[in-house]
C-alpha cells in the first residue's frame, strides 16, 4: 500500500496582471510506502523553486531535493540568484 503526501506552502505576494496581490501556493506530492511516512522527520519549502524532505534512515538521514530550475527564456541575474540560493541549501 502507498500513501500519497501532499504538501501545499504559501511562497508570497506576487502581483499579477491586474495590479492585486495574490498569493502564490507551491504544491509538493509525494508518493511513499505506507512503512516510510513515518521516517519523514523534515519538509522544507526553501522557495517557489527549491523544497527537501529529510527521511531518517537506519544508519543516516536520506536527503530528497526537489528542484524545478528556470528555464531559458529566464534573464542571466535571475538564473545566478537561483543558483546562488540552491547552493545556499547545501
Amino acid at each position: 500500500m502507498y500513501v500519497i503526501l501532499q504538501l501545499q506552502h504559501s511562497v508570497g505576494d506576487v502581483s499579477n496582471s491586474t495590479s492585486s496581490t495574490v498569493q502564490s501556493l507551491t504544491e509538493l506530492v509525494v508518493f511513499f510506502h505506507h512503512r516510510m511516512v513515518s521516517a519523514v522527520k523534515k519538509v522544507e519549502f526553501v522557495n517557489d523553486r527549491v523544497t527537501y524532505i529529510v527521511l531518517r534512515g537506519s544508519c543516516y538521514n536520506i536527503i530528497v531535493l526537489n528542484v524545478r530550475a528556470p528555464s531559458e527564456g529566464i534573464s542571466d541575474d535571475s538564473k545566478d540568484s537561483f543558483y546562488e540560493e540552491l547552493l545556499q541549501v547545501f
